[in-house]
């Protein structure tokens, strides 16, 4: 899952300790990273874009959209009519 947490932590805080709540329940316990673009000293370092996951250029170039719409909310306005 990628949670993008535009108020950091606000929204981190929930996820990290509902990841703590329940991260013993699965088979393969999940990981929890963080990625801060305000302090990357605080910050895990990584690819939203797993390689294992892609099997055409359609599913990165969809998930490069729906990760850079994300980051910047004025694009969703100009590109409504392409949705």
């Amino acid at each position: 899952m990628f949670i993008y947490d535009f108020k950091f932590d606000d929204l981190t805080l929930i996820a990290y300790n509902t990841w703590l709540k329940y991260k013993h329940l699965y088979a393969v316990r999940p990981k929890f990273y963080i990625i801060n673009f305000d302090d990357l000293s605080r910050t895990h370092r990584g690819s939203p874009l797993d390689p294992k996951s892609m099997t055409d250029i359609t599913d990165a170039a969809e998930s490069a959209r729906t990760i850079l719409l994300g980051l910047n909310r004025e694009w969703i306005k100009s590109t409504a009519t392409f949705l």
